[in-house]
């Protein structure tokens, strides 16, 4: 998985956060060792699967995503997953897909390219990310237009401006089922999503 951690760049480095994520198939890693490997896996965590993520993963895969023994993905070269910001896939399985590439091999180890991978951030002029962390992702970019984030929404997510006051704080908009977005004003937006659920604000 180190050459993974190298590919997508973890938020903590010099350089800039991750903008593509990797999905690890179960048959190579047990449940959530990429996450503790500091890999921004798509699979998420599996003791907390939201019902709205599975619902995707399994429109998107055409089946049942998540069992009662974790993630199973079936179809990982669908449009879907690629929408989920997914550039890389590691398993041990030889894949035959249109879109995807064999990027690397070690043995039985496999790392493919999804080919259709879409940005993370993403529907404006212009976006990036430029801090990553798990209740905060703050972003600049140019409006007007609507900015897309591939992460799932969830209550107690707010976006909102960081310098000035462009942009009122809100909750996201939810895109797809499942995405955050957030409609931008015109110029240029330096802002963030930022993770505050009322339970905090009561203790």
């Amino acid at each position: 998985l180190n050459w993974l951690r190298a590919s997508t760049v973890v938020s903590g480095t010099a350089a800039p956060p991750a903008s593509a994520r990797a999905l690890v198939l179960d048959d190579i890693a047990r449940p959530n060792k990429p996450m503790r490997a500091r890999i921004p896996h798509a699979g998420g965590y599996d003791a907390m699967m939201l019902f709205d993520y599975a619902a995707y993963l399994a429109a998107a895969d055409g089946g049942p995503a998540v069992t009662t023994v974790g993630l199973r993905i079936r179809n990982p070269g669908s449009p879907g997953i690629g929408a989920l910001g997914v550039r890389w896939i590691a398993t041990a399985r030889d894949l035959r897909h249109p879109m995807l590439r064999l990027a690397r091999q070690d043995g039985e180890f496999r790392i493919y390219e999804h080919l259709g991978a879409r940005p993370r951030l993403r529907g404006a002029a212009s976006a990036r990310i430029t801090r990553d962390d798990p209740e905060r992702v703050a972003f600049e970019a140019e409006g007007p237009g609507r900015l897309l984030l591939a992460d799932p929404w969830y209550p107690g997510w707010l976006v909102g401006s960081s310098v000035g006051a462009c942009l009122p704080t809100r909750p996201p908009l939810k895109v797809s089922g499942l995405f955050r977005a957030v409609d931008l004003p015109g110029g240029h937006v330096t802002g963030e999503f930022v993770y505050r659920p009322v339970v905090f604000l009561w203790g």
